[in-house]
């Protein structure tokens, strides 16, 4: 029997994200040359805003796949504990 997908999902402050991207963009070739103030003013239609907005993007496999299959992790834990959130992986793909 063929078992389920399972997926790991790595979340990050949305602000923080948006705000490492977008430096990113500027500092890494200069693909952003417009104000910060000037992207977050768009919103959800300028794709570094977007890309912060994790339900949208997840929806799609929330609405497909069990709970079961999704093991969240925060990114500031990864940072702080990688030990214990491989350990926490390695169990989830182990169920």
């Amino acid at each position: 029997m063929a078992q389920s997908p399972k997926f790991v999902v790595c979340l990050r402050d949305p602000f923080e994200r948006f705000i490492s991207h977008y430096l990113l963009q500027v500092r890494g070739g200069g693909y952003e040359d417009r104000a910060i103030s000037d992207i977050i003013k768009m919103g959800r239609e300028e794709t570094i805003v977007a890309r912060s907005c994790y339900y949208s993007q997840l929806k799609p496999f929330i609405e497909r796949f069990p709970r079961e299959a999704f093991h969240f992790v925060l990114f500031e834990e990864l940072v702080a504990q990688p030990k214990k959130q491989l350990d926490c992986e390695i169990a989830f793909f182990g169920s």
